[in-house]
């Protein structure tokens, strides 16, 4: 069987002073903030009837399968080579690669995971149908604007929108390598197909 390349992120990480890298890896990770949210969402039915209510969604359990997808997706930004080599000694042991991209200042993981999912996932959600809409829902309710207002909404977990333009999204190509992209693909894919 093919290794899954999403498997070669880490998502959380101690300090490295230590002599054995501690680290979570991100698929690991986006789980544990999902489980968190269905709990939450099953023990506050009424929070996710207000939910399904505002967003138009017909029954209560496809809107808390979708929440619980989004809320997997919100470090999306976490795939990009920059945001890995924040831990070079993560990034040679994890994907055995070393890396000459910085972090940028004030354009965080947010951001990046933001405008990988607008350029680079969001039109695969549909042609994919990754949550099983189907073609009629697409045109009558316009799922895309909820579906962008929810990404925005969980990439943004920091306490601020993430950042949008152009001009960050020239930016964000720069942190991310093509494998770091397709590896985030196969993440949100697999996750689809879990939730």
């Amino acid at each position: 069987m093919q290794e899954r390349g999403y498997f070669r992120y880490w998502g959380k990480a101690l300090d490295n002073s230590g002599i054995t890298p501690e680290y979570h890896l991100l698929p690991y990770h986006s789980l544990d903030v999902a489980a968190v949210g269905h709990e939450f969402l099953s023990a506050h039915p009424s929070f996710l009837r207000s939910l399904q209510t505002q967003l138009g969604i017909d029954d209560e359990e496809t809107c808390l399968a979708w929440a619980v997808f989004f809320l997997a997706l919100h470090d999306l930004g976490k795939f990009s080579e920059a945001f890995q080599n924040l831990r070079p000694d993560l990034l040679r042991l994890l994907l055995s690669r070393t890396s000459r991209k910085v972090y940028p200042s004030g354009f965080h993981h947010d951001s990046m995971g933001f405008l990988l999912w607008c350029d680079r996932l969001s039109d695969r959600l549909i042609e994919e149908d990754w949550l099983r809409i189907g073609q009629r829902l697409r045109i009558e309710r316009g799922w895309a604007d909820v579906f962008m207002a929810w990404i925005s909404a969980v990439t943004g977990h920091h306490g601020k929108p993430p950042k949008r333009g152009r001009e960050q999204l020239v930016g964000a190509y720069g942190h991310f390598a093509e494998e770091d992209t397709e590896a985030a693909l196969q993440f949100v894919r697999q996750v689809a197909a879990l939730l």
